[in-house]
């Protein structure tokens, strides 16, 4: 399968975000058993990126704390990655800024992250519904052991 991953305009361009982006979709995908020809991502500054509304008239979106970690654009197959997730990497080559950012013990947000996203793209469906829930928790429980955040 292959793995794009682009820079939105407004995302600092540091190479350790594509890294940990490329790293961590490889090892989820693998896990979960999800096998597409190509699996397209963007890299993006929350801060920074207004989201249209018409991208997300799914409500395929995965925003805790009224904060973006990312989202499925469903007109471009596009999975959105936000820099604020990636800064919650355990990856060893990790900024050093990033040790400010804790996360749960025992949880990989990431991965949940992106199999939330792989989730929505698979049953192209929102929050809720029983199609999305059913294959999340299968991902989430069953194949791939993260907790739940």
């Amino acid at each position: 399968m292959e793995i794009d991953i682009q820079y939105d305009a407004g995302a600092a361009p540091f190479a350790i975000y594509r890294e940990i982006l490329y790293d961590k979709a490889r090892e989820v995908t693998q896990k979960i058993g999800f096998v597409v020809n190509r699996l397209e991502f963007v890299i993006f500054d929350a801060k920074t990126k207004k989201i249209n509304s018409t991208t997300l008239h799914h409500l395929n979106v995965f925003i805790p704390a009224g904060r973006d970690y990312g989202y499925y654009d469903h007109n471009t197959k596009k999975i959105w990655i936000s820099t604020m997730t990636l800064q919650k990497s355990q990856h060893p080559l990790k900024l050093p800024f990033t040790k400010l950012i804790k996360p749960k013990p025992g949880s990989d947000f990431i991965a949940n992250v992106i199999i939330d996203e792989l989730t929505h793209r698979k049953t192209d469906k929102g929050h809720g519904t029983n199609e999305y829930d059913e294959l999340y928790k299968q991902y989430i429980c069953g194949s791939m052991g993260y907790k739940e955040d």
